[in-house]
């Protein structure tokens, strides 16, 4: 089971909007959270679950917890600046190589 946390998000979807996989909805969740309309949380006594009023009739609600999508950017970010950290040198690297060969190159014509 899960605490309450306000931390814990509900979407409705529209069902026009429910063409693609699961990977591209992950992907998707933090821009529809900007876009679509959230439930209304249920303000309840004990406060120890999230709960949410659902919306009459058929609809597709995505539940997320917002410090997961945080956790996920602060990954992506890391990756980055190792990424960035093994390019410059490397890059640097290939011009000083590729000066001495112009080099050598003028030398012996």
């Amino acid at each position: 089971y899960q605490t309450y946390s306000p931390y814990w998000f509900a979407i409705k979807i529209p069902g026009a909007q429910l063409k693609g996989n699961l990977l591209a909805y992950i992907i998707k969740i933090p821009f529809l959270y900007l876009t679509q309309p959230k439930l209304e949380p249920f303000v309840n006594s004990s406060q120890w679950y999230n709960s949410w009023v659902l919306p009459a009739g058929e609809s597709t609600i995505f539940i997320f917890y917002l410090p997961q999508y945080l956790e996920f950017f602060g990954f992506l970010l890391i990756l980055l600046v190792i990424v960035s950290l093994l390019i410059k040198p490397a890059k640097n690297s290939f011009f000083a190589i590729k000066k001495r060969l112009s080099k050598k190159k003028g030398v012996s014509d």
